[in-house]
């Protein structure tokens, strides 16, 4: 269905956590309208914090890791709180596609990932460029692997 394919990317956050909360991920036009209607209601009643908390407590982060508590444990094996800025940055990152991401892969594409993250951090001004570069260092010489 070739009309359809305009249905996908473009998600808001909210959008995207109607998605994988309360609804499938098939690509039809009345899923999509409910998908629509459902972030309406959820913006309405939900503040943008608590929105973004709901996201993150529900997106995968690659393998069994479910929520940013999880993947902070199955990743550095300790509690979301206690995450530096290049860890905090290295797990933002992952759900973009955390099977690419994953250091687990074999691959380390999560690098740079990792940099577009603090790029766009001291970007709009929540860290200078010198913290991103210090962040982006201490990933590369970090070996991130199950303990």
């Amino acid at each position: 269905m070739c009309f359809l394919r305009g249905l996908s990317g473009g998600s808001t956050l909210t959008q995207q956590l109607v998605k994988n909360v309360l609804l499938s991920s098939e690509q039809t036009i009345p899923r999509k309208i409910k998908e629509l209607m459902l972030s309406i209601q959820v913006d309405r009643k939900y503040s943008k914090d608590q929105i973004l908390e709901m996201y993150l407590n529900d997106v995968g982060y690659g393998g069994s890791a479910v929520g940013v508590q999880a993947a902070s444990q199955l990743y550095f094996n300790k509690d979301v709180r206690d995450l530096d800025l290049a860890q905090s940055a290295f797990i933002a990152g992952l759900p973009q596609s955390p099977s690419v991401y994953s250091p687990f892969s074999g691959n380390k594409y999560y690098i740079q990932r990792t940099q577009v993250v603090l790029q766009a951090m001291a970007r709009d001004g929540y860290i200078t460029q010198k913290q991103a570069d210090s962040a982006l260092s201490e990933i590369k010489k970090r070996e991130i692997r199950r303990e």
